[in-house]
C-alpha cells in the first residue's frame, strides 16, 4: 500500500467529453494558479494529437526530444522500462510539462505502438502516485471521450474534474457525461465542475463557472486523495482487445494496479521459487554474458526476458496454478527488474547510488549528490530481495555468515551490507547497498577541457609528455575522478601501442569504452580471488605477468596493497612507464601515501621518485565538477623530510582557472623524454634543460 504523506498535491483533470478541444482551459487555468506553487501539466495521449506545445508557445519546445515526452512515458510503461519521471519532463519557467511531441501526427500516434491498454489505464494512476509528493498541482489534459482509456482513468483518479465547454452544444454533451459519471461510474458529484468559455451558458441544475479564478477557488476546497493501490492479478483485469478503446462499464470495480502477481498457496510459492532457481541456473549456464549485466543494460535485460519467456513456455516439470502469460510476467519481474532501483540503474546521468534505509537513497546525478525522496522500499524484505536479486548472477546472497559482499560486474560495482536485526550483520539500522556505475562512454580530452577539468594548455602538455615514457600517479580522495582521469591517458598514445590494464574489477577495460574503438592493442587483466589463497591471483602477480607480455606501458587501476605497490614500483623502475591511481589528501602527500601502502622503511623512498615522474592531483568541487588542481614533477623523495617537488600546473581557487608555473626541470625526466624521442621543439617548450646539461657537463669532466 502507498505510504500516507502529510501533504499531497491535488490532481485536476480537464476534459471536454464531446471530443472538442480542452487545451485553452489548461492554458488559462495555469495562469490562474497561485504564484509559487509547484505545478506540472500532463498532456494525455487520448487521441495522440499535440495541443499544448503549439498553444502555449513555450520557448525551445520545437527542440523537445521524442524521449522527453508523455508519449515516451506511456511507451516505456507498456514495456515495463519506466525511467525516472524527470526524463519525460519539459521545464518552462515555473511550470513543468509532460507534452505530446509537437511534430506528432494523428495517423501515427503512440497508441499504435502499445501492446495493450494497460499503460493507458494504469498510467494516470502511476503518474498521480509518483507526482503528488513533488507538486502542489498535477493537471491532466485529456483529448477524448469516455471510451478512450487515458481520458476515462484520468477522470477516475482526479481529485477534481473540469468539464470544459467551448460553446453551448459542448455543454449539453458534457452535462450528459457528468450524469453518467456520477450515476454509473462512481465519480463523486462534488469533484465535477462545469466550466464554459461562453459566459451566456447557464443551467438550472448545476453551477456553471466562467471565471478561472472562481473555478479554481472552488476546486481548491476539494481535499486531495491518496491513491491506495489494490493488488489485483493481471489476468482478472480486462484490458480490451482494441488498443485505445474500452467499454467503461467493464471497469466499474477497477483500481490502480501495480501488476503484482499474488500466489494462492504455499505449494505454489515453493514451486515458483524452485522454478525461478532453475531459470537462474539456466541463465548462468547458457547466457551469463547477458545475465550478468541485466541491472545496467536494457538491451541485455530485454534479451534475458525473451530467454525467460521461452523457458516458461517449454516448462513441463514445475506445476504452478498460474496461466502462462502471468507466469512469464512474474518470472521476468522477479529475475530481471530491481524494484525502485531500476529507474536509477537505467538513468545514464546517475553514476552512483547509496541506499541507507527504506526511504533514504542518495544518488550522484551529473556530478552532484541528490536525495531521492521518490525512491521508497515497501519493507526490509523487499530491499533484501532486490539486493539478492542483483547478486544472483554470481551465486551470492547476504547472510549472517557473509554480511558484507563486494561484487564486481562489467559496468558496475556493488557493496552490500546486512543489518544486525534481521541478518545478524553489521549495519545497525538497515541493510545497505552502494552501487558504482562504470559507463561505456568516458570523458575525452575535449570534454575535459569544456568542463574545466583541465585547461587547453594542460592538454597540450599531456599530449607532449605522456607518449614519451613518463610514469604518472593520479591521486585524490574517494570519488574525485581518479579512474576517469587515468583511463583518459591512453588517448594521448598512438592507437597501436600496447597498454595493458590491470585491476581488481572490470572498471577500466578500455577496449569496451566507446572512445577506444580504434585502439586495437589494449589487453586487460583482472584479479582472481578464490577460496584457496595460494591459487588466487592478486594484482602483484598480474603486474609481474604483464612484464612478460611485451607492454609499452602498464595501467594499474588502483594501488591498494603492498604487493600491488611493490610490483608497480618494480615495473616503473625497469624501463616501463606505469600509470596508476592512489588515495591521497594532496599532491605533496602522495609520495608519503605510496610509501605508507608499501609498508617499507624510508630507505625505499628514493625508488618512488626514481620510478614515478608526474603526480596529477584531482579534487571534487562543491558543484560536483572534478578539477585537476595540481600537476607536479616528483624530483626527489628520500622520506618525509627530503621531498622535492616542482609544480608545473596549479589551479587558482579564487580566479577559478589553471595556471602554468614551471617547466619540467629534473634531468631524470628529461632523459626519459629524450630516450622516447620527444621532438626537440616540444622538449624546449616544456622543459628547462639546465639540470640535464649540467649533469652531462659533470659527466664529461668525471670521464
Amino acid at each position: 500500500m502507498s505510504t500516507v504523506a502529510t501533504a499531497i498535491g491535488q490532481t485536476i483533470t480537464i476534459a471536454n467529453l464531446t471530443a472538442s478541444d480542452a487545451v485553452d482551459c489548461a492554458v488559462h487555468l495555469v495562469s490562474a494558479l497561485p504564484k509559487g506553487k509547484r505545478t506540472i501539466v500532463v498532456e494525455m495521449p487520448c487521441i495522440g494529437a499535440p495541443g499544448l506545445a503549439h498553444r502555449t508557445l513555450l520557448s525551445n519546445v520545437m527542440g523537445l526530444l521524442e524521449v522527453q515526452t508523455s508519449e515516451q512515458f506511456f511507451l516505456d510503461y507498456d514495456r515495463k522500462e519506466t525511467k525516472p519521471l524527470d526524463q519525460y519532463i519539459f521545464r518552462h519557467g515555473q511550470i513543468d510539462y509532460m507534452l505530446i511531441h509537437p511534430r506528432a501526427v494523428v495517423d501515427n500516434t503512440v497508441i499504435g505502438s502499445l501492446r495493450s491498454n494497460r499503460a493507458l489505464i494504469e498510467g494516470p494512476g502511476f503518474l498521480k502516485e509518483h507526482l503528488q509528493q513533488r507538486y502542489d498541482y498535477i493537471i491532466f489534459v485529456t483529448q477524448g471521450i469516455m471510451n478512450q482509456p487515458s481520458t476515462f482513468f484520468s477522470i477516475r483518479y482526479a481529485d477534481a474534474v473540469i468539464l470544459y465547454s467551448n460553446h453551448q452544444s459542448d455543454f449539453i454533451g458534457n452535462d450528459i457525461s457528468r450524469e453518467r459519471l456520477v450515476k454509473y461510474y462512481g465519480v463523486p458529484n462534488e469533484r465535477l465542475f462545469h466550466f464554459s468559455a461562453d459566459r451566456h451558458v447557464t443551467s438550472k441544475t448545476t453551477k456553471v463557472f466562467s471565471s478561472y479564478t472562481d473555478v479554481f477557488k472552488a476546486i481548491d476546497k476539494v481535499p486531495a486523495q491518496l491513491l491506495e493501490p489494490h493488488f489485483l492479478t493481471e489476468g482478472s483485469t480486462p484490458y480490451g482487445e482494441i488498443v485505445g478503446r474500452i467499454n467503461p462499464a467493464e471497469y466499474l470495480s477497477f483500481e490502480y494496479n501495480p501488476s503484482v502477481v499474488m500466489v494462492d498457496s504455499d505449494e505454489d510459492q515453493e514451486q515458483l521459487e524452485q522454478f525461478m532457481d532453475h531459470i537462474r541456473t539456466q541463465l548462468k549456464q547458457n547466457h551469463l554474458d547477458d545475465f550478468s549485466i541485466i541491472s545496467q543494460s536494457s538491451e541485455a535485460r530485454q534479451r534475458v526476458r525473451f530467454y525467460i519467456a521461452d523457458m516458461v513456455r517449454e516448462n513441463i516439470k514445475f506445476k504452478i496454478n498460474m496461466n502462462t502469460e502471468q507466469l512469464i510476467d512474474y518470472m521476468q519481474q522477479n529475475i530481471t527488474m530491481f524494484g525502485p532501483l531500476q529507474p536509477l540503474l537505467d538513468d545514464p546521468r546517475i553514476s552512483s547510488i547509496e541506499v541507507n534505509d527504506l526511504n533514504e537513497t542518495i544518488v550522484e546525478q551529473d556530478g552532484v549528490d541528490v536525495y531521492r525522496s521518490d525512491i521508497v522500499f515497501r519493507d526490509y524484505q523487499e530491499l533484501y530481495q532486490i539486493i539478492n536479486r542483483m547478486l544472483a548472477p554470481f551465486g551470492k546472497t547476504l547472510t549472517s555468515d557473509e554480511p558484507i559482499i563486494d561484487a564486481y560486474f562489467e559496468g558496475m560495482r556493488i557493496c552490500a551490507i546486512a543489518d544486525t536485526e534481521l541478518r545478524s550483520g553489521v549495519s545497525n539500522d538497515s541493510p545497505m547497498i552502494s552501487i558504482r556505475k562504470f559507463p561505456k562512454h568516458i570523458y575525452d580530452r575535449v570534454t575535459c577541457i569544456e568542463n574545466g577539468n583541465i585547461s587547453k594548455e594542460m592538454d597540450d602538455f599531456f599530449a607532449a609528455v605522456i607518449p614519451h615514457g613518463v610514469s604518472v600517479v593520479v591521486a585524490g580522495s574517494t570519488n574525485s575522478g581518479k579512474t576517469s582521469k587515468v583511463q583518459m591517458l591512453p588517448m594521448y598514445m598512438d592507437p597501436v601501442k600496447r597498454i595493458i590494464t590491470i585491476e581488481d574489477s572490470k572498471e577500466l577495460v578500455l577496449k569496451h569504452k566507446d572512445q577506444y574503438k580504434a585502439y586495437k592493442n589494449l589487453p586487460s587483466l583482472t584479479v582472481k580471488e578464490i577460496g584457496d589463497k595460494d591459487k588466487s591471483i592478486d594484482m602483484g602477480k598480474l603486474v609481474k605477468t604483464s612484464l612478460r607480455l611485451r607492454p609499452n606501458g602498464i595501467l594499474i587501476g588502483e594501488i591498494r596493497d603492498k604487493e600491488a605497490a611493490s610490483r608497480a614500483l618494480e615495473a616503473a623502475n625497469t624501463g616501463h612507464f606505469v600509470w596508476t591511481t592512489i588515495h591521497a589528501t594532496s599532491a605533496r602527500s602522495t609520495p608519503s601515501r605510496f610509501l605508507e601502502v608499501l609498508k617499507e622503511g624510508e630507505s625505499v623512498a628514493p625508488s618512488i621518485s626514481e620510478g614515478f615522474d608526474l603526480i596529477i592531483f584531482q579534487r571534487r568541487m562543491s558543484d560536483g565538477r572534478r578539477i585537476v588542481t595540481d600537476v607536479m614533477e616528483l624530483i626527489h623523495y628520500g622520506g618525509h623530510k627530503e621531498l622535492e617537488i616542482n609544480t608545473i600546473f596549479t589551479y587558482d581557487m579564487l580566479a577559478k582557472k589553471h595556471e602554468f608555473w614551471n617547466p619540467i626541470r629534473s634531468a631524470k625526466v628529461v632523459e626519459k623524454l629524450l630516450a622516447f624521442e620527444m621532438p626537440i621543439e616540444a622538449l624546449e617548450k616544456w622543459c628547462d634543460l639546465t639540470e640535464y646539461k649540467e649533469k652531462m657537463q659533470r659527466g664529461r669532466k668525471d670521464s
